[in-house]
């Protein structure tokens, strides 16, 4: 059994890790600080969420498990003041590897 702190759905993955999202999926692969994590919506499904960092950009989540999802969006603590500051640079603290989807 996977944990809740990860979401599958197809090849794709993301892995709730203790200070980042690591989001994997067959185009790239991406590693989001939670310190710029603002907010985690739910979108169109159960099993769809919407990251938004700090500075507005968004990511996509696919999972397949409604329970599993809604975990992530379990309320996180808010961004530190010194994330806060530098907001406009929270895009550029994504890492991301691969492709166009990067």
């Amino acid at each position: 059994m996977l944990s809740p702190r990860i979401l599958t759905k197809g090849a794709d993955t993301a892995a709730l890790e203790t200070d980042r999202l690591v989001v994997t999926t067959t185009a790239a692969r991406k590693e989001i600080p939670l310190a710029v994590v603002q907010e985690v919506r739910r979108r169109d499904s159960e099993t769809s969420l919407t990251i938004v960092l700090t500075d507005g950009a968004t990511h996509a989540v696919a999972g397949g498990n409604p329970t599993a999802t809604s975990l992530f969006r379990t309320p996180r603590p808010p961004p530190s003041p010194r994330m806060v500051r530098s907001a406009a640079r929270a895009a550029a603290l994504v890492s991301a590897d691969g492709g166009a989807g990067a």
